[in-house]
């Protein structure tokens, strides 16, 4: 287990958060480039994991649209002008499309929020971390 958590995190490809915080456990400064968040304790609106700064400039993803409505750190973001409704990339539906990118380029951080506990939040941050090789070329899709 982690004892300086912002060492840990500006170390880390994928930071992945299971808590009950209703004051951020991780800061937007700590991540590098390339890093993939999972936020998969903030399931209720008064719960906030992450700095809304964690938001911006990040390709975000959700399980379901219902997390805009209910995710303690969206909402956060969404009052701080960190991110907006409209910012969102996706769900876990059309993140799974074949030809969908979920992330733009290896610097492009990502944020993984889904609106309730998943059990699959690991296979999901591994899918959106691992997605820069996926074939994005709509050409050579067969």
């Amino acid at each position: 287990m982690a004892t300086d958590a912002q060492a840990s995190v500006a170390r880390a490809d994928i930071v992945s958060c299971a808590t009950l915080a209703t004051s951020p456990v991780v800061r937007r400064d700590w991540l590098r480039p390339g890093t993939h968040l999972d936020l998969i304790g903030s399931f209720t609106p008064q719960i906030q994991e992450a700095d809304p700064a964690c938001f911006e400039g990040a390709r975000v993803w959700v399980d379901t649209q219902e997390a805009s409505a209910k995710a303690g750190d969206l909402l956060r973001a969404f009052e701080a002008v960190a991110l907006a409704p409209s910012s969102i990339a996706g769900d876990l539906a059309l993140l799974c499309r074949q030809g969908t990118v979920g992330r733009g380029t290896p610097e492009e951080r990502t944020v993984f929020r889904p609106s309730r506990r998943s059990k699959t939040s690991r296979l999901q941050c591994s899918f959106i971390a691992s997605s820069p090789s996926r074939n994005t070329d709509p050409a050579s899709a067969a």
